[in-house]
């Protein structure tokens, strides 16, 4: 996306007034983390093991992108096993503060997971919320504890978020509204390409352009989904599989497992399959390429 100028207007109080308010426990998922211990027979050197996220392994980026370790599948009975998207809190120490998930993996007991199963989030929209000072306040005067403030998934449960149309949401940045709620993204230009230097340099030479939104000179591609929410591509995706099949799973940490079809989300090009993991049904959601039906 490139930066074509422009400047942004704030929201009104009228404007803000009409947007739905709801609990985020009414319309997300909110767990804990879980550690298995001790934790150093579970850690492995394997590459294909499960990304073991810990609060060392965010950085200043909204996105949580790599581990530094990886822990063997049985860590997971012991654990929670989170997903691309879900969004990640700390509830001790720097408590409430965000992370976008970009990878899979188990989170220790020191991180709280918020998922929002139904999609009326817009990731960025969602992201900026939660790390505004207002929110912060409200963790701040919830957090319990002596000597270190944490939190709870209940605490979480009880926040209070709006609702804005995904048409606002997308418009909202760092607590910002732009005016004209007709443009997506005033002040931008979308463009599809691939980037090579010449392109780079072509685009960011195009006179008006101020640069490329993005860390440094990397321009940061916008996600499929993204894409898709935003109505410029609709592609229709078949599947072979339905609801009820038994499907297993060939791409990802938990390749070769197999589970029953729950859910397919032909808008996002998601499949949600229930997984018996050590026990447990677990819901786990996949992109249609990562199942083959049986």
């Amino acid at each position: 996306m490139a930066d074509h100028g422009g400047t942004a207007g704030t929201a009104g109080d009228d404007v803000m007034a009409k947007w739905n308010y709801v609990k985020i426990g009414d319309v997300c998922t909110v767990e804990r983390g879980g550690s298995p211990r001790p934790i150093d027979k579970f850690i492995t050197d394997d590459p294909n093991g499960i990304n073991w996220i810990k609060i060392g392994d965010a950085t200043d980026s909204m996105y949580i992108t790599e581990t530094a370790q990886k822990i063997i599948p049985e860590g997971m009975k012991k654990s929670r096993y989170v997903q691309p998207g879900d969004f990640l809190l700390s509830n001790s120490m720097s408590f409430g503060r965000p992370y976008i998930l970009k990878i899979d993996g188990c989170i220790h007991d020191g991180w709280l997971v918020l998922r929002d199963n139904g999609g009326v989030f817009d990731k960025r929209f969602l992201y900026y919320y939660l790390s505004s000072p207002s929110t912060y306040q409200k963790f701040k005067n919830m957090a319990v504890g002596g000597v270190v403030n944490n939190l709870n998934s209940d605490m979480i449960r009880g926040v209070t978020v709006p609702i804005p149309k995904m048409e606002e949401q997308i418009e909202i940045k760092e607590g910002q509204r732009k005016t004209n709620l007709k443009k997506v993204f005033p002040g931008y230009v979308l463009v599809k390409m691939i980037v090579t230097e010449k392109t780079w340099y072509i685009v960011r030479n195009t006179r008006g352009v101020t640069g490329f939104v993005g860390s440094g000179t990397d321009p940061i591609p916008l996600t499929d989904e993204e894409i898709r929410k935003m109505g410029f591509e609709q592609v229709e995706v078949n599947v072979d599989y339905n609801i009820n099949d038994t499907v297993r799973i060939m791409d990802g940490p938990l390749t070769d497992f197999t589970g029953t079809v729950t859910e397919i989300n032909k808008e996002k090009h998601k499949v949600k399959v229930l997984v018996s993991m050590f026990g447990r049904e677990t819901p786990v959601e996949l992109e249609f390429s990562q199942v083959q039906k049986i």
